[in-house]
């Protein structure tokens, strides 16, 4: 299946279980305010004979879904989270040692269609934040997609975020370290220290917190491939700086 990826990078912060759930709330309703059909997600998770369907019409408020989500994620997922000691380092007693908690959805729209949300909250890695994964034959999605975007940069005040077309990362494979990668639609904020790529993509201010980069071919479809891969060349040049730390596999290789 060929998706667009809709994508939010966080900066680390230790959460409970139940302030987890409430930005998984926002992000659920955020979703289904610009992308109205997008109201009933089942809950992905080790028990798959219980009932995981979230009808989000059921509930009247944010909180309200948020406490539903905690106590389905506690009873599903509970066990994989220990409290921490109050002698370690993080100050909230249920939060996940490493991995942070990950909040699984996915609508299905048909047996062969489906959307997917991925949210992982509380991951002390580059993996904090989610992944919002649209089927391509969603015509409209470059219509709620940036909204949708916008409002999640708003709540999260995130490190950066982007929306991607699948073809983008076909084509990214030769540059697997490179932590940045060009989007149809990107946002980082004022403290990037970004090289100049206007003549690629316009560049809007974003609230006075950040930019909002957009590729200038906004069809938005295989003909901007040429123009994107121009646009990677400019991403090489700053490959070193946004660059993910070799492994240890792969520092035992060099010598």
């Amino acid at each position: 299946m060929r998706n667009f990826d809709l994508t939010i990078i966080l900066p680390y912060c230790a959460k409970t279980i139940g302030e987890a759930s409430l930005d998984v709330a926002h992000v659920l309703m955020t979703i289904a305010k610009h992308s109205k059909r997008l109201k009933k997600w089942e809950y992905i998770s080790y028990l798959k004979k219980e009932e995981n369907l979230i009808d989000l019409e059921k509930f009247d408020s944010e909180t309200e879904l948020a406490h539903s989500l905690a106590k389905q994620f506690i009873k599903s997922d509970g066990k994989y989270v220990r409290k921490y000691n109050k002698d370690v380092k993080v100050v909230t007693e249920d939060s996940s040692d490493w991995a942070g908690y990950r909040y699984w959805y996915v609508y299905k729209e048909n047996k062969d269609v489906e959307y997917e949300i991925t949210c992982n909250f509380g991951c002390p890695s580059g993996r904090n934040g989610m992944n919002i994964v649209v089927p391509e034959t969603d015509e409209n999605f470059l219509e709620w997609g940036p909204k949708v975007m916008n409002d999640l940069i708003d709540y999260f005040k995130p490190k950066y975020a982007g929306i991607y077309p699948w073809y983008f990362w076909k084509q990214l494979k030769d540059h697997q370290k490179l932590t940045l990668h060009p989007g149809w639609i990107l946002y980082f904020p004022n403290d990037f220290d970004l090289p100049d790529m206007s003549e690629y993509e316009k560049v809007e201010d974003y609230k006075g917190i950040g930019k909002i980069y957009t590729l200038k071919d906004e069809k938005f479809v295989s003909d901007s491939r040429d123009q994107m891969l121009k646009w990677v060349e400019t991403y090489k040049k700053f490959e070193v700086k946004y660059a993910q730390p070799a492994s240890k596999e792969e520092e035992t290789d060099g010598k």
